[in-house]
């Protein structure tokens, strides 16, 4: 859910975009060999931020209120233990807080560019295997619970414990790292983990990584926590119960659905928030209002109902904003990408030449040419373009763009073909999670039609639809895509292919040869990991349990907003930063 920012209107650039992500990835891997000394002073870390944040006069008025409207949604969940989905992540990422994070608008990665946040100070065994961090003393969550060693033990416990099969903590494999968690005191933590994991910090900084509150869980058993409950859920009428949060720099004081549909969110400023002395958050309320789709929220944007806007917006939409006056338009600085998903578990789709087949007919220059005006990247690999081990799999099993020739004997090898076409349920969002879903389906299904031997049905349904019809198993094919969790090729291989930790997805793709390559790339030397994640690429590319369409795409998680706001961050880890964003008074 993770990244390089010349994401911009450089899209194409692949050249360029490599050497961005080469050095990210190269600086993730070296942290085991960089961070064996101890990090920042408790003294810089509650004030260390990037230069253009930290100087605004203290003197400056702002706005009491920002509005913001986002055609996303939660899915499901904002507990760390479940959430999955990018905007639930989101929300955990405002209201919550991690051990160690990066500057916000930082386009490094790198171990030195790790800032203290609930830890101040943190070191590594010579081994890897060692990770003991000091926490901040006298921290508090919103309701005034003492923040303490046994909270952050307490969080990954019951996480590992609960392990939802469609959360983050099984789709990335923490109980795979991390082998157990100390507690000398109740400012220090000790992680030790099951093998060297380079991303390990990293993962820290990512939303499932983030400290829950003991006293917000269904059973709580404190003093001391020892007793793991189950998730959070939505409470109607109830943030407070709904949210298990509360280290961030804002608290959940509305949450109004109808049904599964978000409706409106307010956050109100934490007043225990650890970071509050360094001026944040800078706007005390954020109203956050849900569009039903990409025009609603671009007229509510123009029009002024909104003071911000964020994700999703068609390009035409970004066309036409750009030119709006009083109005600005921040670009996407992440990889992400989208992506296929066979369900092997529905036949025919559990016959290796059917998967081939459809993988063989995607013509990736017409879907990038006609849904996003040529503005996004062909992918022919799960690992991003120019990120470290990348190849173009797919490109050398079924070439660049179209091959129906190929499509047709792979097919014909199950038995389909012109008087006998494959059938194919093909499912989308239809409520903005992902940019122009409709659009890309319709092309979709045009092109695979096109070779004259497979007919595609579409499927349109909303984002929290779309997730209980995954939990269900009863999509045959559906789009899907991925916002990096960290920056790291395990984080675009792992949670996807690995056979328990794939739950999330509920494909039905199972593989112990590629549970072996995964298991050896999680611990290899850099020496070795290249070799290993192009022997994992090039296999996906002969099981196609997911075929990769495209990444990027200048219409993709950027925000919108008036020229008066200010303070907007699109991380490289595309956690989108509301504690920095501000409307100063005239």
């Amino acid at each position: 859910m993770e990244v390089q920012t010349s994401y911009r209107k450089a899209i194409t650039r692949s050249a360029t975009i490599g050497a961005v992500i080469v050095i990210i990835i190269v600086g993730a891997i070296a942290v085991y060999y960089v961070s064996t000394t101890t990090g920042p002073s408790s003294t810089t870390s509650s004030t260390t931020s990037s230069p253009s944040i930290t100087s605004t006069a203290s003197t400056t008025t702002y706005k009491s209120t920002i509005i913001m409207g986002t055609t996303d949604a939660v899915q499901t969940t904002i507990d760390p233990a479940d959430a999955y989905d990018y905007f639930g992540d989101n929300m955990i990422n405002n209201l919550g807080a991690p051990l160690v994070d990066f500057a916000p608008g930082t386009t490094d990665t790198s171990p030195s560019a790790l800032q203290p946040a609930l830890a101040t100070k943190w070191v590594v065994s010579s081994d890897g295997l060692t990770y003991s961090f000091i926490l901040r003393s006298g921290v508090k969550f919103d309701d005034g619970h003492p923040f303490n060693s046994t909270a952050v033990k307490y969080s990954f416990d019951r996480a590992m414990q609960i392990q939802d099969p469609e959360g983050a903590i099984v789709g990335i494999g923490y109980s795979g790292i991390i082998d157990h968690i100390d507690t000398p005191n109740a400012t220090a933590v000790v992680f030790h983990l099951k093998a060297p994991f380079s991303a390990f910090l990293s993962l820290l900084t990512f939303a499932a990584s983030y400290p829950i509150n003991p006293w917000k869980v269904p059973a709580p058993h404190c003093n001391p926590c020892n007793s793991l409950s189950g998730i959070v859920n939505y409470t109607s009428g109830n943030p407070s119960a709904s949210n298990p949060n509360g280290l961030g720099p804002y608290t959940l004081t509305e949450w109004t659905r109808q049904g599964t549909k978000d409706i409106e969110m307010t956050l109100t400023a934490n007043p225990n928030y650890w970071n509050a002395a360094a001026g944040y958050p800078k706007t005390h309320t954020i109203i956050i209002k849900f569009y039903p789709d990409s025009t609603s929220l671009a007229a509510a944007i123009k029009s002024g109902d909104v003071d911000l806007a964020y994700r999703q917006f068609t390009t035409t939409d970004i066309q036409s904003l750009q030119t709006t006056s009083g109005l600005k338009v921040y670009p996407s600085a992440g990889a992400f990408i989208q992506y296929l998903v066979i369900n092997e578990r529905i036949s025919p789709f559990n016959n290796p030449y059917v998967r081939q087949g459809l993988a063989a007919a995607i013509n990736r220059t017409d879907f990038i040419d006609t849904v996003f005006a040529g503005t996004a990247t062909p992918l022919y690999s799960n690992v991003p373009v120019g990120m470290f081990s990348h190849i173009d799999s797919f490109k050398t099993a079924f070439g660049a763009d179209a091959n129906y020739t190929l499509a047709r004997e792979m097919l014909a090898k199950a038995g389909y073909n012109a008087n006998n076409k494959l059938v194919v349920d093909l499912w989308y969002e239809t409520t903005g999670h992902y940019p122009q879903s409709p659009d890309q389906a319709q092309v979709l299904q045009k092109d695979l039609q096109a070779s004259g031997v497979i007919t595609v049905n579409l499927h349109g349904v909303d984002w929290p639809t779309m997730g209980a019809n995954r939990a269900a198993g009863n999509m045959a094919v559906f789009i899907m895509g991925w916002y990096p969790d960290f920056i790291d090729p395990y984080d675009y291989t792992f949670p996807f292919f690995q056979s328990s930790a794939s739950s999330w997805l509920n494909d039905g793709y199972n593989s112990s040869q590629m549970d072996g390559l995964l298991n050896q790339a999680l611990s290899a030397p850099l020496s070795q990991a290249g070799t290993l994640y192009g022997q994992i690429q090039s296999l996906q590319a002969t099981d196609v349990p997911i075929i990769p369409l495209y990444q990027g795409g200048s219409n993709c998680c950027g925000a919108v907003a008036k020229t008066t706001v200010n303070g907007i961050y699109l991380d490289v880890t595309l956690i989108f930063r509301l504690e920095t964003i501000y409307e100063t008074t005239s």
